[in-house]
């Protein structure tokens, strides 16, 4: 995997350009290598760090590894990493990421081949992001969201390290004056609706920060919108929808999507029922999964070969 470094953002190219002893050390190089990539991935991190922490790099090196060309530009937010010192917020978030979008189209990238990503405070910018880019007419080609929350009142709330605001989201009456009080909103739950292009959610069961419910609510209210009727969560747990227990692959289908527990009950892959929907303008939107990896905290998906796998089965069959 090769880099190049441009100010507060860094673009990896595919695993398969370091077999080939040729200079793409400048940024010429790497732009012409950009034009021909099959898709390149736009990954926004999370709120800790920089771009190049934590289990980050390695999660670029999985993306990057997917088959065909696949290309990686990651970037930091004003405040963080190098980028402007200044004090971070919701719109000068937003418009970090769409600066890091508009870096990829000038150098002759088409929308269509570009792929939001977004993990934990990520996953809020990269789904506004894809929410913003459907309301111009240039919808990316897909929306992949790792530990995401439906909205930033929700993961505070929802947050079991933080005290004073955790015990209230057993109080409903409460909960929603409590969460009033939260100023940067990243409304994922209400962006999602908007995404008119194929959705991969992954989120780890064990996931104490931001817990799995956050998620599974932006796969349903995603479903739901696209097939216009309300889609519920099932009703027993996860553990016990599929009896008897073996080590195959069981599925159960629900009102709108299935349920799949994969092969070595590593973990659950919910997808959504397959229809030719479309938005206004006619395009068709493709299908929503989610995949629940079992073991998986907030910062370890890209741990588990399932992770990998999933992505690379969605990539193929929505042929983005």
């Amino acid at each position: 995997m090769r880099h190049f470094n441009s100010g507060s953002s860094t673009h990896l190219a595919p695993s398969v350009l370091a077999d080939k002893h040729e200079d793409v050390k400048d940024a010429a190089r790497f732009d012409e290598h950009l034009k021909t990539a099959e898709r390149v991935f736009l990954y926004c991190h999370g709120n800790a760090g920089n771009r190049a922490t934590f289990q980050r790099t390695a999660f670029y090196k999985l993306l990057s590894s997917t088959p065909q060309t696949s290309h990686v530009l990651t970037f930091d937010y004003r405040g963080f990493g190098d980028s402007s010192p200044v004090s971070p917020t919701e719109h000068g978030v937003q418009l970090d990421a769409l600066a890091a979008y508009t870096y990829l189209t000038t150098r002759g990238v088409p929308h269509t081949r570009i792929i939001l990503v977004g993990h934990s405070l990520g996953s809020g910018v990269a789904t506004w992001l894809s929410r913003n880019l459907t309301e111009s007419g240039t919808a990316p080609a897909g929306l992949v969201l790792l530990s995401a929350y439906a909205s930033m009142p929700d993961a505070a709330l929802g947050y079991p390290m933080v005290p004073l605001l955790y015990p209230f989201q057993y109080l409903p009456a409460l909960s929603k004056t409590v969460k009033s009080f939260v100023a940067e909103r990243w409304e994922s739950v209400e962006h999602i609706k908007y995404a008119a292009c194929p959705v991969l959610i992954m989120h780890g069961s064990a996931d104490f920060e931001i817990l799995p419910w956050q998620a599974r609510s932006l796969f349903l209210e995603s479903v739901g919108t696209r097939l216009g009727k309300k889609v519920e969560e099932p009703t027993e747990d996860l553990q016990t929808v599929f009896e008897p227990r073996d080590s195959g692959e069981s599925v159960t289908t629900l009102d709108g999507y299935s349920i799949r527990r994969l092969p070595g009950d590593e973990a659950w892959l919910w997808i959504s029922e397959s229809s030719q929907w479309t938005d206004l303008m006619g395009r068709e939107k493709g299908d929503v999964w989610y995949l629940e990896v079992k073991r998986a905290g907030h910062n370890t998906l890209g741990k588990y070969q399932v992770v990998a796998d999933g992505l690379e089965a969605w990539l193929k069959k929505h042929s983005v």
